[in-house]
């Protein structure tokens, strides 16, 4: 029995779209007993119908964001990440979440935190779901098997594009004095190190696997990102941080599984999603001798 939902008070946590909402979202609060100003919080779903849907979903992400299994908490569903006696320095902390899709075919949430190991950084993690079952799906669901393979191979050409024209900016003096903190290039030691970043990490994208893909899935659209160059030492000295992507997924429908094709919504015009602030560039076409002929929509926003 979950403890502290019946001990302390579920707050709505407001959706704005034009959509109706399949699943109501509320948010389960706690305070941590190892910092009484420090206040836990996480989103909980609730569906008037389809309970078993909704506590499905709740269950899978309290048990892979929070590490604990709901019924098997002792006193909160946090206990496992704010600390404990011997050490009282958090897991995780500062939650917080965003609902980017809420209707009756998919749920998708983005839930972040700063996370403490061995450094603090802060993160975001995507979880998506089937708003009919409530099963997780992975990107791999929603493409065919060739599908996934171009989808990846794309995604890998432009990160791969991102990272040569940052490098050549950054090896053209004259280039890089339009950078932010052009300054700091102007020390030879952070721009050597700038550089081996960068030319480490194309060495290092010559792959890339779907099951380490985060996404949200939008009606007609999918936001895809892909991790950093840089690890915890070497941030600082990384402009670029993750990449993000978007894609038109009427253009990729022909890629699509039957699943997948499922979650698409034509009619939509997807009132209350994110949308991007920045102009498509000129698309690229898909790579010499690919069997499809469909043209490559990835939205680059940085």
């Amino acid at each position: 029995m979950m403890k502290k939902l019946l001990a302390f008070a579920l707050f709505l946590y407001p959706v704005s779209s034009g959509m109706a909402q399949e699943f109501r979202i509320d948010t389960v609060q706690d305070v941590s007993p190892f910092e009484s100003e420090t206040t836990y919080s996480f989103p909980f779903l609730h569906h008037d119908k389809r309970e078993i849907v909704s506590d499905s979903i709740n269950r899978d992400l309290i048990h892979v964001f929070l590490d604990i299994e709901i019924g098997k908490e002792h006193e909160s569903i946090f206990e496992n990440v704010w600390g404990s006696e011997e050490q009282p320095f958090p897991v995780l902390s500062d939650i917080s979440f965003e609902v980017l899709r809420n209707d009756t075919q998919f749920f998708s949430i983005g839930i972040s935190a700063e996370g403490c190991g061995a450094y603090c950084e802060y993160f975001t993690e995507y979880f998506n779901y089937d708003s009919r079952t409530g099963r997780p799906i992975e990107i791999a669901d929603l493409f065919t098997s060739k599908g996934i393979i171009l989808l990846c191979d794309s995604l890998l050409t432009e990160k791969r594009r991102t990272i040569e024209n940052h490098l050549a900016v950054l090896r053209n003096r004259d280039n890089r004095q339009e950078l932010e903190y052009a300054e700091y290039f102007d020390d030879q030691k952070y721009l050597n190190v700038t550089l081996r970043l960068y030319e480490n990490c194309l060495q290092r994208s010559d792959t890339l696997y779907a099951e380490y893909l985060r996404f949200s899935m939008n009606p007609l659209t999918m936001s895809i990102w892909l991790s950093r160059c840089s690890a915890h030492w070497n941030l600082p000295y990384d402009a670029l941080w993750d990449f993000e992507y978007e894609i038109d997924l009427l253009d990729w429908k022909d890629h699509l599984s039957e699943y997948g094709k499922s979650f698409l919504n034509v009619e939509s015009t997807r009132p209350g999603t994110k949308r991007s602030l920045y102009q498509a560039p000129s698309m690229p076409s898909l790579r010499s001798g690919s069997e499809s002929k469909a043209e490559l929509h990835l939205r680059e926003r940085m």
